[in-house]
Parts: structure tokens; sequence; C-alpha cells
């Protein structure tokens, strides 16, 4: 089950009255570091703002530590317990596997700002700004959380605006123009 922040108290009305008894609980934690995407931890698991699972591997290094941080309460009040961190190790069939494997395909390389943007979906509201430049959250999540400034952008891709938001010139006929989006 993924993240359910609109069940975190489940209440039931008592018979008869207009009282209403909780009778359970899912709380969650969101933890929030400057410059990064916000983490959920619910029910032992983490997820992305958008409710996306998070593997443990997967956490970014401010997460750990802010978890190592908790309190043993404070744990296992979102599901977690001191061992949150140990990873399932493979078995032995699969070390295997990728021991004699024959794949020689090279790393992929990382995302840069210009792949990011270009990929943005002109269609999508979330990805643009209203003058239509490239949403720094957007392009952040396609950098996989590493956070992206508004001068990163325009220096990588000068100038570049949602495709269709062009901004045209129109002359008014007695010599000045006005700017249309």
């Amino acid at each position: 089950m993924g993240l359910d922040i609109e069940n975190v108290h489940v209440l039931a009305r008592k018979k008869g009255t207009n009282q209403l008894d909780t009778v359970k609980v899912n709380p969650y934690m969101r933890l929030i570091n400057e410059g990064e995407f916000p983490i959920s931890i619910q029910a032992g698991r983490f997820y992305t703002d958008g409710g996306d699972r998070i593997l443990v591997k997967d956490l970014a290094p401010w997460v750990k530590s802010t978890v190592k941080g908790m309190t043993p309460e404070g744990l296992a009040s979102v599901g977690l317990d001191e061992g949150w961190e140990e990873v399932e190790k493979p078995s032995e069939s699969a070390i295997q596997i990728v021991k004699t494997s024959t794949n020689t395909a090279q790393p992929e390389a990382p995302r840069t700002v210009v792949d990011v943007v270009y990929d943005l979906d002109p269609l999508n509201d979330d990805h643009w700004t209203k003058d239509g430049k490239p949403d720094l959250q957007a392009v952040s999540y396609g950098m996989d959380g590493k956070y992206t400034t508004r001068a990163d952008i325009e220096e990588a891709t000068e100038g570049f605006r949602r495709p269709g938001s062009e901004v045209k010139e129109i002359s008014d006929g007695d010599g000045s123009s006005s700017t249309v989006s």
C-alpha cells in the first residue's frame, strides 16, 4: 500500500451519537531539507510527495542521517525499527548471475539540465512557470532531486521557453509595437 495521508486518523461515529472515536491511526512523518524534495515516512516505508515509494538504498544521505537521529519511539511511530537501514542481501544465485553476466553496456551518464528541460512536457502546466520558463521543481525532480537554480537552467538552455509560448511582437501601425504571448 502506498502513502495514505488522507487516512492518518480513521474515525467512526458512536452509534446513536454524533461523537467520533479514533479506531485506527496511521501516522506519517514528513522530512524537509532546504534545496531537496521532501520525503515522507509511513508504515515503515519512504515516499516522495507524490506518493511514489523510495527504496532505502535510494535514500539521499540527508534522509538517512535524519532518521538515524530519531529516537526508538519516533522510529516506531512511523513503522520503523532500529534495523531500518538493513537492506535484504541478494541470494547466492543472484550474485552468480551478476558475476557471469556478459552485459558490456556502459553505465548510463547522469542527466544534464539540458536533457531534463528538453524532456519536460509542453502540455503539463506543472512543468512550466506562467511566463513559459521551466519549473524549478520539475527540473530538480528530473535531475533525481539534485537542487537546480534558475541561473543553472538559464545558463544551460539560454532563453528556452515552453514550446508554443513564444513571445511575438506585433506592430500597432503607429510605429510602436506590443508584445503578445
